[in-house]
């Protein structure tokens, strides 16, 4: 027995398999969570031009300061010119793949300028250390990327 085509019907399946398509991957869309890179980007944004001028500061030191990761530990020296005493600022250890990871932690400096940093509890992965810091009427700023 040979059966004939249905046009109707082929039509048919055909938009509900399309409509079943579009519902499946408007709930799996709604399943991944969604992470900013920062929550308040737009206000940093907007003070991107003071980041760059505390940038510039940061170039035009005679030495650069130091951020290095070896061991669970994160080392920051800043240079000699420095007044420990004159020094604020914190390190802001940023992970781009989950800002809830983030850590913020303050400077409380040795009398050679440097701090060591336990970073034994951070996740493993890619991190961005921040370093910002004020010296008198100065801003500064310095960052890089490591791999824990």
């Amino acid at each position: 027995m040979k059966m004939k085509f249905n046009w109707g019907t082929g039509i048919a399946l055909f938009y509900i398999a399309f409509v079943l398509f579009w519902v499946g991957n408007l709930i799996f869309s709604a399943t991944i969570p969604i992470n900013l890179v920062e929550e308040d980007y737009y206000a940093q944004e907007i003070k991107f031009q003071d980041k760059i001028e505390m940038q510039k500061n940061t170039q035009k030191l005679k030495e650069q300061p130091i951020l290095q990761y070896a061991d669970n530990a994160f080392l920051i020296k800043l240079p000699s010119e420095f007044k420990r005493g004159d020094i604020k600022g914190d390190l802001h250890f940023y992970r781009p793949s989950d800002s809830k990871l983030d850590k913020v932690y303050p400077l409380a400096l040795t009398a050679a300028n440097s701090q060591v940093f336990d970073v034994s509890t951070l996740k493993e992965g890619v991190w961005k250390a921040k370093l910002s810091w004020e010296s008198g009427e100065k801003a500064y700023y310095h960052e890089t990327m490591f791999r824990k």
